[in-house]
């Protein structure tokens, strides 16, 4: 069995950086070929970064602030790709 590796980008507070270090992950993935092996989440919906500049890659959304919807984030973990890396909003940490 092969380990899977997943990247939580989190913080408490917005304004930190955070989406823009999941692009930098992002761009070398796409840059080194990586994305079949990738799986790359956004978890601020539809108006997310990594939706808006590298969906063509494959990148998916799943949020867990929405109770309702959370069961997408929990089903990611299904995923048959190495790497999953995903760009949580900001105070996510309490609903994780």
């Amino acid at each position: 069995m092969e380990i899977k590796q997943i990247f939580l980008v989190l913080s408490d507070k917005g304004g930190t950086g955070k989406s823009i270090f999941s692009r930098g992950l992002a761009d070398y993935i796409v840059r080194n070929n990586k994305q079949n092996e990738t799986l790359m989440v956004d978890g601020d919906g539809e108006v997310g970064q990594l939706l808006q500049f590298y969906r063509e890659y494959g990148v998916i959304s799943a949020q867990i602030i929405d109770q309702e919807k959370r069961d997408q984030f929990i089903n990611i973990l299904e995923s048959e790709k190495k790497f999953i890396i995903v760009d949580l909003p900001a105070a996510s940490i309490s609903h994780l």
